[in-house]
């Protein structure tokens, strides 16, 4: 065998172990003796990438457009199952989170993915049935399309490999306070809220959670960059529980009390109307009856525009306790909304 041909085939070993860029290549054919340069890798990798041959087996890139850039022999199959567990998640994130919209799902493996999900079920006279018979109204249905799975799956990616991203945002759309500027994100945990979902981040340099709208994400890159790990998801569910929903908030925690003078009890003691007290309204909520029967829901958070938002979706079947900043906050906001109707311009108030 020619000496030429042997550290060809030494370095096709090395790639099929491992990826590698071209510096670990370098350092590694130092160590063991290759006696070969940068630019003589090089050459090499490209007649591997032009002669390869051995059945199965093919000479693929990553980041092409970057340092990083690396080398790795893997088998067809594996390129093969790479694109069908892509796919795959594709497919259940758009049934999962959009399931009306699975027709924007372009992917040549849904039909495939359909089959190998059925093959092996039995029929199903009441799946039928249900399906046939059940209606969903698409109320404030989110209709992702492929380009925001395409944004999903990179997130998701970034997560898996500890990976920062680049973020240009449209802070029109945020629920949090505008963010201006193009900045480097750790993007931690996927969030779903009301139909919409949210990615739980933290900026470079800073410590404080930011939950941000997936539609807001109008460019996305990697500069590559790691960060060590991932925050517990405690820490996450702790600054969320400050907040009533997801929407950021000023100020203080305050201890929230809201009567539903709606809902009563009946004779044998059972609510009249159950749907409240099955409902997860906030993490730290606790329901109590007063002397009169009534139910009164006692949580505690920050004051934010969800929290008004929710307030005034029971318009008069609630009455609003305390804290009295809450109190006022709601009164104003009432007074504005009745200024608006007789065409006067609403007071200047929070931005919630």
């Amino acid at each position: 065998m020619q000496r030429k041909s042997e550290r060809i085939f030494r370095i096709y070993q090395r790639l099929k172990s491992t990826p590698q860029t071209i510096d670990e290549l370098y350092l590694w054919s130092k160590k063991v003796d290759l006696g070969i340069g940068r630019r003589t890798l090089y050459r090499y990798l490209e007649e591997l990438e032009n002669t390869l041959h051995e059945p199965g087996f093919e000479l693929v890139t990553t980041n092409q457009n970057s340092k990083e850039k690396r080398w790795h022999v893997v088998s067809a199959k594996r390129i093969k199952d790479d694109q069908r567990s892509e796919a795959m998640r594709r497919y259940y994130l758009m049934k999962h989170l959009s399931g009306n919209h699975l027709q924007t799902l372009t992917s040549g493996f849904l039909e495939e993915i359909e089959r190998e999900l059925n093959q092996h079920a039995e029929p199903d006279h009441y799946a039928g049935l249900l399906r046939n018979h059940l209606i969903v109204t698409g109320w404030a249905e989110a209709c992702y399309s492929e380009k925001d799975t395409d944004v999903l799956l990179k997130l998701m990616r970034a997560m898996e490999t500890k990976e920062l991203v680049t973020l240009e945002l449209l802070p029109v759309l945020s629920a949090e306070q505008p963010v201006k500027g193009i900045f480097d994100w750790a993007i931690h945990y996927i969030i779903s809220h009301r139909g919409t979902l949210y990615v739980a981040a933290i900026r470079k340099g800073q410590k404080r959670f930011h939950f941000l709208e997936v539609e807001s994400i109008s460019k996305i890159s990697f500069p590559n960059i790691r960060f060590r790990k991932h925050p517990p998801r405690e820490e996450v569910e702790s600054e969320l529980s400050h907040r009533f929903g997801i929407t950021y908030g000023e100020g203080p925690v305050y201890k929230v009390s809201i009567l539903f003078h709606a809902a009563q009890h009946g004779s044998h003691g059972e609510l009249l109307h159950p749907f409240l007290e099955k409902r997860s309204w906030h993490p730290t909520q606790r329901f109590i009856h007063d002397e009169n029967g009534q139910l009164i829901l006692q949580f505690q958070t920050q004051l934010n525009r969800e929290l008004l938002g929710w307030i005034f979706m029971w318009m008069d079947q609630i009455k609003v306790l305390g804290p009295p900043q809450l109190v006022s906050l709601v009164g104003r906001k009432i007074n504005d909304m009745q200024a608006v109707l007789n065409g006067r311009e609403p007071g200047e108030g929070e931005l919630y």
